[in-house]
């Protein structure tokens, strides 16, 4: 592209100022910008472009100048997500809508999604056909609406207003039709519709269009692209002139044949077969592993060897499909000390939702840890505010104890009879009440718990899955992460109680302080997933993964699109190995506890056997290398569950019998929590499920 720019500058007497040029990313504007600026010879190394940039920053610049004919004015801000978060939270406050059951964030990506597929408010509401959709089309309108009168867009307003701009200012678009003889646009697989009609409008007079991307690797219909703009670029341009970017400088012709029997199952696609003039290469290497902790060591190990090769750590690269596959690599590549990093994401002890669960663990088993208690005492939200949270530190301060402790003692203390007015208004507080109530009975039952039961009460008696469900993209993640947890917790089911939750928050900060200690090398191994992988190309790849339900991914297979897309984010995987590569399955894998024997990826079979080397699983990186000792895939049936365990049934007034603290009377029932006074003043409450309780 930019060699194609500078020929029509330098021969072609194209006018620099006439031409437009669009790219994704900020990053590659600035690489054109500089190579631009060297094949011209400008010693300033400036763009002599003046419409080079990201599709947002072009449509920012012509709103800029144009707005006024839409009714905007050209002073608009540009608001940034947190401004979109605020705000939401007004509007849905308005509406007694709470952040509950419509996560602000979730709102904003509907609502930007609807702009880049150009869907009015108007036409919104009469699509949506879920309580959902009809709680969004309440608010798609008036945030608009707010929108205008704040004289803001968002960065979906960027687009949708720029198209609004060109239908209805036919002078306008006349104008800059003329003025850009040439338009250009990388990465064309990747544009959405709203991208797609700005082009074709402006491309409609000169008709001096050049598309550079490839269908292959059109991997983001979750984020709007859509891979039918450029397969259908040939039916807008008949006069189009195709050229087959075919020859490979980066992969050997081994993984390149590869791709190629894994991509040309795709229906949806061009015909191309991409060949280089590199050497074959080493056979691609195919690895069953027992378990997900066998291909985490297997990884490991393997890394270990191709390093004392000569192959530096970041020549090396480990691809997943879900971010949660990261936990048991990244275990894997701590015990075996070699230094590593996320690309595109935070390493998993250090995801917001990992850090919640582990919050509440924390604060279960040191009611004195106050950095625990301030992370969960509004997650999920509670609508306990910074007012209510002051008088809490006060109180605290006064009884010289712990926020914690002082939490657990609301609940825990049935006395009407406060001394303080402070204690008084805190103490009669519904909303701490309730928190402090469901924190006594959760640190009750954990007492009696393994980890793993531990860890999933938690998550159940919060809601925790329900706070999460964002939008599509987000939650789908944060609720494997959570679920991965699970499978960590499941480690320690021979160690129950506090101790075995002492043992899981040990063995967890330890390995965040050996995260630490690499924190400054340089010379780590890449942990990504497939998505963030597209664009970057190392020695040698490691696919983890390679079955059925992960690559191509369960909630992909009910459409031969979608399939299709899994198929081209496998093809990009492959061809981000310059040398080596590695295709690596379990046989069996944990979700939420328990365990599933998986089939291979069908991507596996489409690849010819001359091509591949079968690896037989080893023992040596079995999960005895792990330091539990002990396989989390060895599910304990045994093991008492909430949905197993007898409810029992009381009333306030019952006298009841519990085997530590004799027999009480049950003074409250608030939910699933029982309140049980034992002698004069002893308070205890219980989850009705793990109470223990006997009624007499």
């Amino acid at each position: 592209m930019t060699h194609r720019i500078a020929n029509l500058i330098k021969y072609h007497g194209i006018r620099a100022s006439h031409v437009l040029a669009v790219t994704f990313t900020n990053k590659a504007a600035n690489e054109m910008k500089e190579r631009i600026a060297v094949l011209l010879k400008n010693p300033m190394k400036r763009t002599v472009l003046p419409y080079l940039g990201t599709f947002h920053a072009v449509c920012a610049k012509i709103l800029r100048q144009e707005a006024e004919h839409i009714g905007i004015p050209k002073t608009f801000s540009i608001f940034d997500e947190e401004d979109q978060v605020s705000l939401i939270k007004e509007l849905e406050k308005k509406h007694n809508f709470t952040p509950e059951e419509l996560p602000p964030r979730m709102v904003i990506s509907i609502i930007s999604r609807a702009k880049d597929d150009l869907v009015s408010p108007a036409d919104y509401a009469a699509l949506a056909d879920s309580p959902l959709g009809e709680k969004i089309a309440t608010l798609y309108p008036e945030y608009e609406k707010e929108l205008r009168k704040r004289g803001a867009l968002d960065f979906g307003d960027l687009l949708s207003k720029t198209v609004a701009l060109f239908r209805e200012s036919p002078d306008v678009l006349k104008r800059y039709q003329e003025k850009f003889e040439h338009i250009l646009v990388d990465e064309y697989q990747d544009t959405n519709h709203a991208q797609y009609i700005i082009i074709k409008k402006l491309a409609e007079k000169h008709r001096n269009i050049a598309v550079c991307g490839d269908d292959d690797q059109s991997i983001y219909a979750w984020r709007g692209a859509t891979v039918k703009n450029i397969l259908s670029f040939e039916q807008d341009y008949p006069d189009a002139k195709v050229i087959k970017l075919e020859q490979n400088y980066r992969s050997t012709q081994t993984i390149l044949d590869a791709a190629y029997y894994v991509i040309k199952n795709n229906i949806s696609r061009k015909d191309k077969r991409i060949w280089t003039d590199n050497q074959k290469g080493d056979t691609i290497i195919s690895y069953s592993a027992e378990s997900s902790e066998d291909e985490a060591y297997y990884v490991a190990h393997q890394i270990q060897e191709l390093k004392t090769e000569g192959i530096s750590a970041q020549e090396l690269a480990v691809l997943y499909r879900t971010n949660a596959q990261s936990r048991m690599i990244e275990e894997a590549m701590i015990r075996e000390q070699i230094p590593y990093r996320i690309v595109g994401g935070f390493r998993f002890y250090q995801r917001k939702e990992i850090k919640d669960i582990l919050a509440y663990l924390r604060m279960l088993v040191n009611p004195s840890d106050t950095s625990a208690v301030f992370r969960i005492i509004n997650t999920p939200p509670r609508g306990i505010g910074s007012v209510t949270i002051s008088k809490l530190r006060k109180l605290a301060s006064l009884a010289k104890i712990s926020i914690g402790r002082l939490l657990l003692k609301i609940a825990e203390d049935g006395s009407e009879t406060k001394q303080l007015e402070l204690e008084k208004t805190l103490f009669g507080n519904p909303k701490l009440k309730k928190l402090s109530g469901l924190l006594c009975a959760l640190r009750e039952a954990v007492s009696q718990m393994t980890p793993e039961q531990a860890v999933k009460l938690i998550i159940k008696k919060t809601k925790y899955m329900d706070y999460i469900q964002t939008d599509k993209k987000e939650a789908e993640s944060r609720i494997e992460n959570v679920e991965e947890l699970v499978n960590a917790a499941s480690r320690y089911k021979d160690t129950p109680g506090l101790d075995g939750l002492h043992k899981l928050l040990t063995d967890i900060a330890l390995m965040e302080k050996e995260d630490e200690s690499e924190k400054n090398s340089a010379n780590k191994v890449t942990l990504m997933t497939l998505h963030s992988a597209k664009g970057l190309e190392f020695n040698t790849v490691f696919m983890v993964g390679m079955e059925e339900g992960l690559l191509p991914h369960s909630n992909s297979l009910d459409t031969a699109t979608e399939v299709e897309e899994e198929r081209r984010l496998c093809y990009v995987g492959i061809t981000r190995a310059k040398q080596k590569l590695y295709l690596v399955r379990a046989a069996r894998r944990s979700l939420y506890g328990k365990t599933f024997d998986m089939e291979p990826s069908r991507f596996l079979f489409e690849i010819p056997e001359k091509l591949v080397k079968t690896e037989n699983t080893y023992s040596s990186y079995s999960s005895s290398e792990l330091g539990s000792g002990d396989n989390s895939y060895a599910y304990s049936q045994s093991a008492p569950s909430a949905d197993e365990s007898q409810v029992i049934k009381v009333e306030p007034g019952d006298r009841v019998k519990h085997p530590q603290f004799g027999i009480g009377v049950v003074s409250q029932l608030e939910g699933d929590v029982i309140y049980v006074t034992f002698g004069a003043s002893n308070r205890k409450a219980f989850m009705a499920e793990y109470s223990h309780l006997e009624k007499l």
